[in-house]
């Protein structure tokens, strides 16, 4: 669980481990300004299965990383702070991948909170269509899919390297570190799913509508920053998925433009700005490897 940053969030969601599935290792990642954070969480807890560590380095795929490293499990999942997990997440989760010997990545659903925080906003949400796990086939398919609730076998890490850092909130290329690693699983070859599944509810993840140019901006910055990597490092998976992604969103507002509002060209001018923020950020960076 990365981006911890408060004391009655952390605790909250720490009801993982009232998940039905007990054999587990919860490892926080505070990268919070309070250092005591830990010792505040920790006493209240006291569970053993609970660790919280904290970090002066930001970022979420930095978090991710961390959290990895720290653990032997050979299934890892994650969910960020501001989500709680249903009671049967993590079992729902390990009955998959033992049905599924080929699956190595799942994202499952994040779902909306029971109580509306307001109609002046929204939550992100993900919910994959049916009941079954559905492989994944084409890259397009990864975009919208959240880190919120994602899981790997830890052998994929082995294989495909960790979370690229360069991505996600805190970061240069502020968004887009779970679906950078979905594609580069996808692009060896390797089983990325979805699930309906295994849930966790976006409790806290209320945004503003006032919010949402900023949002289109970052989700902007990611799409540039594949395309860059894509080329760079050569890996065109990459460098389609953000061009087939751009192409789809323009036809989008295309269509948008006959209704109502103005908010299907708002969304792909502030994407496309952002695109041209991630292109020159991830041209800049130091190549991986």
């Amino acid at each position: 669980m990365p981006r911890a940053t408060d004391r009655t969030s952390l605790r909250t969601r720490c009801s993982i481990l009232q998940n039905t599935l007990t054999d587990l290792d919860l490892v926080v990642i505070d990268q919070s300004d309070d250092d005591d954070m830990a010792a505040s969480v920790l006493h209240p807890l006291a569970d053993p299965r609970l660790r919280v560590l904290h970090t002066e380095a930001i970022g979420q795929a930095r978090a991710w990383n961390r959290g990895v490293r720290e653990t032997t499990a050979p299934i890892i999942a994650f969910t960020d702070d501001d989500c709680a997990a249903d009671s049967t997440w993590l079992a729902a989760l390990a009955s998959v991948y033992d049905e599924l010997p080929g699956a190595e990545l799942i994202y499952g659903s994040v779902l909306l909170p029971t109580v509306d925080s307001g109609k002046d906003g929204y939550t992100p949400q993900f919910s994959p269509s049916g009941n079954a796990p559905r492989r994944l086939l084409r890259a397009a398919e990864v975009w919208g899919a959240m880190g919120a609730n994602m899981s790997l076998r830890r052998s994929l890490i082995e294989t495909i390297g960790g979370f690229d850092e360069a991505f996600g909130p805190g970061a240069a290329l502020d968004s887009g570190a779970d679906t950078e690693f979905g594609l580069r699983a996808m692009g060896h070859g390797r089983g990325v799913y979805v699930h309906s599944g295994p849930v966790v509810v976006h409790a806290g993840g209320w945004r503003s509508g006032h919010d949402a140019p900023q949002l289109w901006l970052r989700d902007g910055v990611a799409l540039g920053g594949f395309l860059a990597k894509g080329v760079r490092e050569k890996q065109p998976r990459l460098a389609l998925f953000a061009i087939e992604t751009m192409g789809s969103q323009v036809l989008g507002a295309i269509r948008l433009l006959r209704g109502p509002g103005p908010s299907g060209l708002r969304r792909v001018m502030w994407n496309l700005r952002g695109v041209v923020v991630g292109i020159r950020r991830g041209w800049t960076l130091p190549k991986n490897g």
